[in-house]
């Protein structure tokens, strides 16, 4: 069954996709969506010429993809940065979005929209653009470094990332003990009580 939207027949979208995040052209002629399956990609869909065409991207779930002026304009949501607010238990780091990205409509590949069915194999060979957050490096960290192993293993990663000598003396002794170690419980489960050596 087609999907009629407006007064023009489009495709059934609400039995392939996930129609969150969707777009329109300021002409109507071409759409935009997200899809987040086993290859995550922008689909855009011209309306006109019945071809679809898709951009892979790594994490296509937490990006914003829009039509502008016959472009693809894809942003990063800032919402999505991670460690927006300074942790006091362990150190994080600065992050700052990316610019958006821009694809001319003319510059993407097109497909008949008789080929949609193999959309999957037509993506999996596009190699997937990576689009994150830029990292700028850790912010200072007032707190106390871990004085016991009795942290996270998470957290106690954290701080050998950081650069504490300790922390990654620890972390160290922990990843040897088992290749399947778990980093929500405490390091001291994998390697005892032990106590910070310069406190």
């Amino acid at each position: 069954m087609d999907l009629k939207i407006g007064r023009k027949t489009a495709f059934p979208l609400y039995t392939l996709f996930q129609g969150q995040k969707t777009s329109w052209s300021s002409e109507s002629d071409h759409f935009l969506l997200p899809v987040s399956s086993e290859i995550d990609f922008f689909f855009i869909y011209n309306l006109i010429t019945k071809q679809f065409a898709a951009i892979p991207f790594e994490n296509v779930w937490i990006l914003d993809g829009s039509l502008v002026e016959k472009r693809v304009v894809i942003h990063f949501d800032n919402n999505e940065i991670p460690d927006r607010r300074e942790r006091e238990n362990y150190p994080t780091k600065k992050y700052s979005s990316p610019e958006d990205l821009e694809f001319k409509l003319s510059d993407l590949e097109w497909e008949s929209f008789d080929g949609l069915s193999e959309v999957k194999e037509l993506v999996s060979r596009k190699p997937l653009i990576p689009f994150n957050p830029i990292d700028c490096g850790w912010k200072e960290f007032k707190g106390l470094f871990p004085q016991t192993t009795q942290v996270l293993v998470w957290e106690l990663n954290k701080f050998a990332e950081y650069g504490d000598k300790q922390a990654q003396v620890w972390i160290e002794q922990v990843k040897s003990t088992s290749p399947n170690f778990n980093y929500w419980v405490e390091a001291s489960v994998y390697i005892g009580h032990k106590e910070r050596e310069n406190k």
